[in-house]
């Protein structure tokens, strides 16, 4: 998630919030944070995310 992170922010600055990778970058992002939510309010460990 650190990755995507990184990606997205650099691509923020680089080519703009139009660009479509930004844009994939988010989305992918947004789903692992609401992903990891759902985990953690289930109390299970982080190796069954797939965002890791």
């Amino acid at each position: 998630m650190v990755v995507l992170e990184k990606a997205e922010s650099y691509l923020a600055v680089s080519h703009g919030k139009e660009h479509s990778l930004y844009k994939v970058c988010n989305v992918l992002l947004h789903q692992c944070r609401e992903e990891q939510m759902i985990l953690d309010s289930r109390g299970r460990t982080e190796q069954y995310s797939l965002c890791k």
